[in-house]
């Protein structure tokens, strides 16, 4: 999900696109990630729109994120084949009198996605901030941990899903379901919050596996009609999967897509809903969002939010930019575009008001009507609710206005009041004088200040 998340962000940030863009080509990314490795398309688009998204389900989302999955769990199959990831025992509701069971499941899971999620970024916390060592060790030191762990589990490695096999088909002891359990916690939080790299979409699988099936054998100690403990394994691991992310429904269809099992369906559903509540009653960021969380409010796109709010557009203004005038015939407004590296253009009036904006976008419907085009002018085709920004304004309010509407630049004028156009402003004039470096650094003031 991570390695395919960067892909897709990597592409939009060399293409240079908008922020809008760039988490859609994030999202898309992640989505192929996700259904070529788990062969779960579906699961996939929404794991992407759910989490990365934000439930954006809009049509100029859905559908590149619904292409990217479809061709990447295609080439997926052609090259690994189409089996599913678990090949396990169909399970089945063995008598209505369980679903109380699977209802305990989920809040009991939803305590232990927190339980995760907390000691995941105490660990992360720990060695960023009280562990006194030089960069490069910390890695070193949680491997060399986590791999201790693994010597006396060695269960716990990556590469070996023996252990979730056994536990979904019911044959592991329940005191070691318990130990990798929280073996896998301890593992998995050294190895990443020493500043390893890795995924949680796996260990939150095991985790959920070795769970349920602890939480099975129980059920079965004291029930033994109920379902097998392999059936309880495979509603767990939605139900921590759905507890740590946040998103039921993402959780139980990456479970029904990488075994194909049915028959479990509804207390699946039930386990992967009542985790997410239990777990967001507790706690109300995700295990993807908890630290971006904390960040937030010191970051807005990627960059340090308290240097964009300190700094005025001022000394940015581009002075002397390309213009249209609302008079401008469509001919001379398609030359315009066409010598001009921008697509957007501040439309102003004779006394050099502000009074729209043109964009490519405008001029698309328009171009090939041959016979309507040349009788309309700039002010026929321009978009009249157009933003603009006052010098006085920081650079971080121009940004959330070009978001809104996704401009690559804004008119700047005296006051709203008057609308005297002075130029413009862009996002990559910002994008230029804000490298990441100096952001970090926060050393940034405003030019001129220290004159």
């Amino acid at each position: 999900v991570q390695i395919g998340a960067a892909i897709g962000s990597s592409i939009g940030q060399f293409l240079r696109v908008s922020q809008k863009r760039l988490k859609i080509l994030g999202g898309c990314g992640a989505a192929a990630g996700l259904a070529a490795v788990f062969n779960a398309p579906i699961a996939g688009v929404l794991f992407s729109i759910e989490i990365i998204l934000a439930a954006d389900f809009s049509l100029a989302v859905f559908t590149p994120i619904v292409i990217s999955s479809v061709i990447a769990t295609a080439m997926a199959r052609y090259l690994v084949g189409s089996s599913p990831l678990f090949n396990i025992p169909s399970y089945s509701l063995a008598s209505p009198a369980e679903y109380p069971f699977y209802l305990l499941m989920g809040v009991i899971g939803g305590v232990l996605s927190v339980l995760f999620i907390k000691t995941l970024y105490w660990v992360e916390d720990f060695f960023e901030d009280k562990l006194k060592l030089p960069a490069f060790i910390k890695p070193a030191l949680g491997g060399l941990l986590a791999g201790l762990i693994a010597w006396k589990m060695p269960e716990l490695y990556g590469f070996d899903d023996s252990a979730t096999y056994t536990a979904l088909t019911g044959a592991t002891d329940i005191w070691l379901l318990a130990g990798l359990m929280f073996a896998k916690i301890l593992a998995t939080s050294f190895t990443l919050g020493s500043g390893g790299t890795g995924g949680l979409f796996t260990p939150s699988l095991f985790i959920g596996a070795m769970f349920g099936a602890m939480f099975g054998s129980l059920v079965g100690m004291f029930f033994p009609d109920s379902a097998p403990a392999g059936a309880y394994a495979l509603v767990g691991m939605g139900v921590i999967v759905a507890g740590t992310i946040h998103a039921p429904l993402s959780a139980f269809l990456i479970i029904f897509e990488i075994t194909r099992d049915y028959q479990i369906i509804l207390p699946l559903m039930l386990g992967t809903v009542t985790a997410t509540i239990t777990a967001r009653w507790i706690l109300k960021d995700s295990i993807y969002t908890m630290r971006i969380s904390q960040i937030s409010k010191r970051v807005f796109g990627g960059r340090n939010k308290d240097v964009l709010e300190r700094l005025t557009i001022g000394p940015f203004i581009n002075k002397n930019p390309t213009v249209i005038y609302e008079h401008t015939p469509i001919e001379d407004i398609i030359k315009i575009m066409m010598q001009s590296s921008r697509s957007t253009f501040p439309v102003l009036n004779r006394a050099r008001q502000v009074v729209g904006i043109i964009t490519m976008r405008d001029l698309r419907p328009i171009i090939f009507e041959r016979e309507v085009a040349p009788l309309l002018l700039a002010t026929d085709i321009m978009s009249e609710n157009v933003f603009v920004l006052e010098p006085q304004n920081s650079l971080g309010e121009a940004l959330r206005k070009m978001e809104i509407d996704d401009y690559e630049l804004l008119p700047v004028v005296e006051s709203e009041k008057n609308m005297k156009f002075l130029g413009t402003i862009s996002r990559d004039e910002i994008n230029r004088r804000y490298t990441k470096e100096n952001l970090l650094d926060n050393e940034w003031v405003n030019p001129g200040e220290n004159e």
